[in-house]
């Protein structure tokens, strides 16, 4: 019950505070409000103990430091350089990295939509895989602060957030596809609804998973190793395939209203390419496990642009709004339940904290 208790009180203050930092009309209540969100995702993370699937894996980098030093990513290795430097316990290599991940969320977007960001933050289990897969997640910050960066035209910033990125995550050369696709334009919905059923038939009907496999090799991608693993290749059980969907409407809808965002601004355009690329890496991790990892780089997608798209207004958009939102709720108490240790999951349930380590 305590751990049910503690994600919830996460999800209510950091979404109240959220929606008080978008609509707050002082700068100070703005920035008190970002404080408690900050804080709100930052102190569980840090104070948790055995939360998180690869836990004792990170601890054991720690420990282990020299026997890890060609085979995790640059970025990280320095990160425990500097911790181990500093005279700083393993417990701090979950402060540093809490505060590259939570830090740029809370303080480095916008203030369009910031609620609708931590909102599906939380509520589509970006928070909780942010509790295991360290590495990714902190690439995945520092892509969000390029897209700050390049927003407000200090792309000699944005370029080092990249490398950045680059250097904690070897998944961030997914970006590449972004880049060159960027200048795309959209005058009405019949160009991007035509390139999403064609990706979509082109993933269900071809035997795309062995060619990715064969890139991220090639790539250096170090989860390509997983290949071999009858585990990993295996299929994903799906259900009844509810979730998913719930989880990808968005994106469908973003395509389907094409032509009523870029009437408002060419550069949404871009949003709605990007929505189109999250789609297909969550049809593709769909079917195989491995592949997970790869749509789970694009958790930046839904964070910074489905905001547009569920803030479109019309006669029935607030009731669209209060039902998408109250069924993605459903989702997230549903994957307190089940993120257990008894199963592959991200094993945050039941949540352990440092102080109950020395009880």
């Amino acid at each position: 019950m305590g751990t049910y208790f503690l994600y919830n009180s996460i999800l209510i203050i950091a979404a109240s505070f959220a929606y008080f930092s978008e609509h707050e009309k002082t700068a100070k209540g703005r920035l008190f409000s970002r404080v408690v969100v900050f804080l709100a995702l930052f102190l569980p993370s840090v104070l948790r103990y055995n939360t998180g699937t690869d836990y004792f894996s990170y601890v054991n980098i720690f420990k282990n430091l020299n026997s890890y030093s060609q085979s995790v990513e640059k970025g990280f290795y320095v990160l425990n350089v500097l911790i181990k430097k500093l005279g700083f316990g393993t417990q701090w290599i979950f402060v540093f990295s809490a505060l590259l991940i939570y830090f740029p969320i809370s303080f480095f977007t916008g203030r369009d939509n910031f609620f609708c960001l931590i909102f599906v933050y939380l509520t589509m289990g970006f928070y909780f895989k942010s509790y295991n897969t360290l590495r990714q997640y902190i690439s995945v910050s520092f892509v969000i602060s390029a897209i700050f960066f390049f927003r407000r035209n200090h792309s000699f910033l944005a370029l080092i957030d990249l490398l950045l990125a680059f250097a904690f995550h070897f998944s961030s050369i997914l970006l590449i596809p972004f880049i060159v696709l960027y200048p795309l334009k959209y005058k009405n919905n019949v160009l991007p609804i035509s390139l999403m059923i064609a990706g979509v038939v082109v993933l269900m009907a071809f035997n795309v998973f062995q060619m990715i496999l064969d890139i991220l090799s090639v790539l250096g991608f170090q989860y390509a190793r997983y290949a071999s693993s009858s585990f990993y290749t295996s299929k994903v059980q799906l259900g009844t395939g509810l979730g998913m969907l719930l989880k990808i409407f968005p994106c469908i809808l973003t395509v389907f209203m094409t032509k009523r965002l870029v009437s408002k601004s060419e550069g949404k355009s871009f949003s709605v390419t990007a929505n189109m690329f999250f789609l297909f890496s969550y049809i593709l991790a769909a079917q195989f496990i491995i592949l997970g990892r790869v749509r789970d780089f694009f958790v930046f997608i839904p964070l910074l642009y489905w905001g547009d798209t569920l803030n479109i207004k019309n006669k029935y958009s607030k009731i669209f709004r209060i039902g998408y939102f109250f069924l993605l709720v459903i989702l997230f108490e549903h994957d307190i339940r089940t993120q257990t240790r008894d199963v592959f999951s991200n094993s945050i349930y039941p949540y352990i904290s440092i102080f109950e380590k020395f009880n």
